[in-house]
């Protein structure tokens, strides 16, 4: 079983989903290919859902039989308020990705609520390590803190990719001299 749920990439994968649901399709219920690792979260979320109602496509991305494009499909927006750090992750189109790739990992995104879930564990990652920005920046002020979040985001994309969430956030957060220079301090889990 993978170790990461490879619907999200934040659970471990604890559990085997039904792509096609076994209600409706049970020939297929035991079918290797057809029970994929995942968490209990993507689980509970796509419940017994493939096709949309009114297009028939496919809503979520299947792991075996979708392949993922080489090129970055998942961005991140990040603006800060007067008392807070608003982080957004989307889904975009690119020249390497038919609409129909995109259309499906934009609902497979929206389906399981991935923007969200990248924030609340994006929250939870930057505080557990806010003592040691706080160190940096006492030590090399806001170069340093960007220089470390750097490091982390190359070691995440270096073993995930870079359409890793948890790259695209540090190294967003790294780029940010607002952030840098104290603004971390806004990012605290409440």
């Amino acid at each position: 079983m993978a170790k990461v749920c490879p619907s999200c990439g934040i659970s471990e994968s604890n559990s085997f989903e039904h792509y096609l649901p076994k209600e409706d399709y049970p020939e297929f219920s035991c079918l290797p290919i057809n029970l994929v690792p995942c968490c209990i979260i993507c689980n509970s979320f796509k419940k017994t859902r493939v096709f949309d109602k009114v297009t028939q496509k496919r809503i979520f991305f299947h792991p075996y039989y979708d392949r993922l494009p080489k090129v970055r499909f998942l961005d991140i927006q990040v603006e800060f308020l007067e008392d807070s750090v608003e982080v957004e992750f989307v889904i975009t189109q690119h020249n390497h990705m038919t609409a129909d790739l995109t259309e499906r990992l934009s609902s497979h995104f929206e389906k399981l609520n991935l923007s969200e879930r990248y924030y609340d564990n994006g929250l939870f990652s930057i505080g557990s390590i806010l003592e040691g920005l706080v160190n940096f920046h006492k030590s090399g002020g806001a170069s340093l803190v960007s220089e470390e979040l750097k490091k982390t985001a190359i070691d995440y994309r270096d073993k995930r990719g870079h359409n890793n969430w948890n790259y695209l956030l540090y190294w967003a957060l790294s780029e940010n001299e607002e952030f840098c220079d104290g603004g971390f301090l806004t990012m605290q889990p409440k």
